[in-house]
């Protein structure tokens, strides 16, 4: 059953991360009867190893795991991932929704939750994320003011002309964007690129230089990179070799 919210042929996948067993299946079971594909895990480190082997729309993250505290989870996937986060969690105290909201959920939901609610929230958040998506604009390089990558003091230079020194990684990474504007980049190509591993640790790595990078970015405002989920990585502005 595909749900009024998805276009023909959509296959909208969601990771859940729970460790109550019986919980965890039901709410998968009634996701999928709206035509969600659901990843169900008990575990941080599960779901650490799912999502470097796959791409998802969205994640349920229960706070209570036996691994890691949920918050860890909510914060890494708001900075490495573009998925929409729903917390789902007995907790009822404003200072856990609050920190919740601070760590980077779209969601806070309290058990028990009415699936219809969730799913509609998830579909609804998806959807928004997609029409966005295809929206955007794609920013091309106007009168020379590209973003640029200079060969020879390995910096990466805004169109306003501010800069900032990049690390040999960082340089190459950026390397498969030159003259790619707008094209997604797969993450197996970056990989190679970078000589990392394809598999989880490989994928991690990948994921805390991208990290990294866009922290080391803010300096020069907008930075264009954005995840695409499935896909890798897409730098929606020209990026020039100088």
């Amino acid at each position: 059953m595909v749900s009024s919210f998805q276009e023909q042929g959509d296959v909208w996948k969601v990771i859940l991360i729970e460790d109550d067993t019986d919980l965890r299946q039901s709410i998968a079971k009634y996701l999928q009867l709206d035509g969600i594909e659901v990843t169900g895990v008990s575990t941080a480190i599960e779901m650490y190893r799912e999502i470097s082997a796959r791409s998802f729309e969205a994640a349920i993250v229960d706070l209570s795991l036996p691994d890691q505290h949920g918050l860890v989870i909510v914060e890494y996937l708001r900075q490495n991932t573009a998925m929409r986060i729903f917390v789902l969690t007995a907790r009822t105290q404003l200072e856990d929704r609050l920190a919740a909201y601070r760590a980077g959920a779209d969601l806070f939901l309290v058990k028990p939750v009415d699936f219809r609610e969730l799913s509609a929230s998830i579909l609804s958040q998806i959807c928004r994320t997609k029409d966005a998506h295809r929206s955007m604009p794609l920013v091309l390089p106007d009168n020379g003011k590209a973003w640029r990558l200079q060969q020879a003091t390995r910096e990466l230079v805004s169109p306003d002309g501010v800069s900032v020194k990049l690390t040999t990684k960082e340089h190459r990474f950026l390397l498969d964007f030159v003259d790619n504007a707008g094209r997604a980049i797969p993450r197996d190509q970056l990989l190679t690129a970078l000589e990392y591993q394809r598999n989880e640790y490989g994928n991690r790595s990948l994921d805390t230089l991208v990290s990294r990078l866009r922290k080391k970015a803010l300096a020069l405002g907008n930075f264009p990179l954005i995840t695409d989920q499935g896909s890798g990585y897409t730098f929606t502005s020209s990026l020039l070799l100088a």
